[in-house]
């Protein structure tokens, strides 16, 4: 978890969607203050480029397991349409589920001085599959992208979505779209300028198939419900969705299950309480061939550890709610939120 990750967790609700989460002492919002920016999604800048260039190079990493085996099959049109636009073949890498040093060794491996490394890295797998420090590991060799599914009818329904969005045109150029709901923390506004603004700046900067030069504000100022998030998303194929604001978080007494932790926790939370669900999403289209940047604790999972649960501890009793919050809200193991997989495996 990442310093704007942990102070984002002054702006996440409960269960409810009533009120914040308890409130970090003030030296962690001078702490993210004094922070450097935190470096801008590799894939997303590569999704972003107009061209393939450098960025044309790809690898995918599944379990070794045989639901790796049954991804890979399922991911076989999608590999055979990467292979064709980079006029090579996909190397198809089956990693361990190890401990991070083991990964991180893997990983190395992988990428050995003077060989023909790919730029991108997709791993294909649940993160109780294979555990996201393979990802930390993979970061400092290439951009990584994960598809954090069990399902290999899912995976299969995803490569068969993308591959038929890449191979026709779009009716309209895809536009860059903004969603954020300023609830007026500490921690929102750090998350706004630290995050956010980096993004658009970057994509404003370079090549990009968006118009970033005419970002469009979905909701205006005070933002917009969910159900009017999805009523605009489904008229904006192909574009690039940046997001920022609250997310459920865990209630008082804890999960009820791990079931409900999944389906709630990391959920976006809208101005006027209104909780975006992975079973609020329509059957229509959402955002149909775009992509998605979700700003928010939880947003995209849960972790098992967190590097500020012993900051927190070391503050003694002025912190001794938001440590007891943060242990209420992690897993056992590592989770994909229920949101972003199911948008990840939706049929359009």
């Amino acid at each position: 978890m990442s310093e704007a990750d942990a102070l984002h967790l002054l702006a996440v609700a409960d269960e409810a969607g009533r009120g914040p989460a308890p409130t970090l002492p003030a030296e962690a919002a001078e702490a993210l203050r004094l922070a450097p920016p935190e470096p801008v999604p590799e894939l997303l800048l590569a999704a972003a480029a107009a061209g393939e260039g450098e960025a044309g190079s790809w690898a995918v990493v599944v379990p070794r397991s045989p639901r790796g085996d049954a991804i890979l099959e399922a991911l076989a049109p999608l590999l055979r349409h990467r292979s064709e636009q980079v006029g090579r073949r996909v190397p198809r890498w089956r990693a361990p589920d190890g401990d991070p040093e083991a990964l991180a060794r893997w990983a190395a491996a992988r990428f050995r001085p003077g060989g023909d490394a790919p730029r991108n890295v997709l791993v294909a797998a649940s993160p109780e599959d294979l555990d996201p420090a393979l990802d930390r590991a993979l970061r400092p060799h290439a951009a990584v992208g994960r598809l954090p599914l069990a399902d290999p009818a899912d995976h299969a329904r995803y490569a068969e979505r993308l591959v038929a969005r890449e191979r026709r045109a779009l009716a309209r150029a895809p536009r860059l779209l903004v969603q954020v709901n300023h609830d007026g923390s500490a921690a929102n506004r750090a998350a706004f300028f630290g995050s956010l603004l980096p993004v658009l700046r970057l994509l404003g900067d370079g090549a990009s198939a968006f118009d970033a030069a005419a970002p469009v504000e979905l909701g205006g100022r005070a933002g917009c419900t969910a159900p009017e998030l999805l009523d605009a998303l489904a008229r904006e194929p192909g574009s690039l969705l940046l997001t920022l604001g609250a997310t459920l978080g865990p209630p008082a007494g804890g999960w009820s299950s791990p079931g409900r932790r999944r389906a709630r926790q990391g959920a976006p939370v809208f101005h006027d309480g209104t909780v975006l669900l992975a079973e609020d999403l329509p059957e229509g289209p959402v955002l149909e061939g775009g992509i998605w940047w979700m700003r928010g604790a939880f947003a995209l999972g849960t972790p098992a550890r967190s590097a500020w649960a012993g900051w927190l501890g070391e503050r003694g009793r002025d912190a001794a709610e938001a440590a007891a919050w943060l242990a209420r809200a992690l897993a056992p193991r590592p989770e994909a939120a229920a949101l972003p997989a199911a948008l990840l495996a939706h049929p359009r």
